[in-house]
């Protein structure tokens, strides 16, 4: 047990010097207690274990159990803190860091750094990355963790391009860290670079095998790009891991569409629908399986409840439209289905264009943040919408056209 714990202390040594150095200086000072204090040591290492898996409740179980010895040690009120604000809990990160402060009797750098990041996470990005990205460019011991934090934030607000920017420079310092390749592939789905996005799935599930969420990640990608015979057995893993897993149907199903195999690709999504009967995504691709086999009227059975479950996935709407097409004497709801698709796609192109290009620009004014969020709530994204019109507010408390979007909501 004690070599173990050597183990843990050099390995932690290694990743977070500072932190960890505090714990081993509180540790000397409580030598009178040295059980009790390996143990409270073993907690904190499993917490730090457990952040880098991204198991979020079991590291604050664990920083918890940590605090119930160490009551008065500000570094380990400090690691709560950091573990609070990765799991979203910013309420609770803000109690540990009151509490760092009235322990150290002011606020010390590290104490800082992390009040900083917390407000980066809450939605003040824009008024702290100058601050943050000098401290990187400046060398700051904890660049990687800024940078996660920041990326973070910017992901949080559909901000793609400087996400991406934030976890390449990340993977420039920390070229295997696992969360940091994850997420780059998702922000490069985003950007419509699925090829890179696969090959940082791909590099992430090396290292981490274990991940089933990467591996469906991974495959969903590699159907995305009909490099069906390459996902296909990270699907069949996932399946034998999780039979009644709807996303792995789906992936599972769309395969063997794709490779002419209509009748099992119609019994996966049935099988998908029988657990989980308002998946959009089953009833979408067996609503475009039914239309591609000549049964329009049972696609538009499909595509109807899809478009319930989901009344803003452009895929449903268009779909939905060329159901009805194929039918005698609808023409004129297909027309107002196509122009429900023309209206959905013309806010997220704009949506997209406000994202990409006017906020590349530097931090948004007013205007841009509120049309963002105007569109956000239009295409059913309600809590984004609210967190981009409260940010136009906290830009310019008197602008109209916000406070007229929040009387109508």
């Amino acid at each position: 047990m004690v070599f173990r714990l050597f183990q843990y202390g050099r390995q932690a040594i290694g990743r977070h010097p500072r932190i960890t150095l505090g714990v081993v200086f509180f540790l000397v000072l409580a030598g009178s207690a040295g059980g009790v204090n390996l143990w409270a040591f073993y907690q904190w290492r499993e917490a730090d274990r457990a952040v880098h898996a991204e198991h979020w409740d079991e590291a604050r179980r664990h920083i918890q159990l940590c605090l119930r010895v160490w009551p008065a040690s500000a570094t380990a009120h400090l690691q709560a803190a950091r573990i609070d604000r990765l799991a979203g809990d910013y309420q609770e990160a803000e109690t540990h860091l009151e509490e760092c402060r009235r322990l150290q009797g002011e606020a010390t750098e590290a104490t800082q750094l992390e009040w900083l990041l917390l407000r980066a996470q809450q939605g003040d990005v824009d008024e702290v990355s100058g601050d943050l990205l000098a401290a990187i460019q400046a060398g700051h011991p904890e660049s990687a963790l800024i940078l996660e934090a920041l990326a973070r934030a910017y992901m949080r607000e559909g901000r793609y391009w400087p996400a991406r920017y934030c976890l390449t420079q990340w993977l420039e310092r920390e070229p295997d860290t696992v969360r940091a390749l994850h997420w780059r592939g998702l922000v490069l789905e985003k950007l419509e670079q699925r090829p890179g996005a696969i090959q940082d799935y791909r590099r992430a599930l090396e290292l981490a095998p274990e991940r089933s969420d990467i591996r469906l990640h991974l495959a969903e990608a590699l159907v995305n790009e009909s490099m069906f015979r390459e996902a296909l057995p990270h699907l069949e893993q996932l399946h034998r891991q999780d039979p009644d897993q709807p996303d792995v149907l789906v992936g599972l199903a769309r395969c063997r569409f794709q490779m002419g195999q209509l009748a099992e690709a119609r019994r996966l999504l049935k099988e998908a629908l029988a657990h989980h009967p308002d998946h959009a995504m089953a009833l979408l691709h067996l609503g475009k399986l039914e239309l591609a086999t000549g049964h329009p009227q049972e696609a538009e059975v499909l595509l109807r409840r899809a478009a319930q479950v989901d009344p803003y996935h452009l895929e449903i709407h268009y779909n939905l439209q060329q159901s009805l097409e194929h039918q005698p004497l609808r023409h004129q709801e297909a027309a107002a289905e196509l122009e429900v698709y023309q209206k959905l796609k013309k806010d997220q192109d704009r949506l997209a264009f406000l994202l990409r290009k006017q906020l590349d620009q530097g931090p948004p004014n007013a205007e841009v943040a509120s049309e963002i969020g105007a569109i956000l709530l239009r295409t059913g994204q309600e809590a984004l919408g609210l967190h981009w019109l409260r940010k136009a507010l906290r830009i310019d408390p008197g602008h109209k056209p916000t406070r007229e979007v929040l009387a109508r909501y």
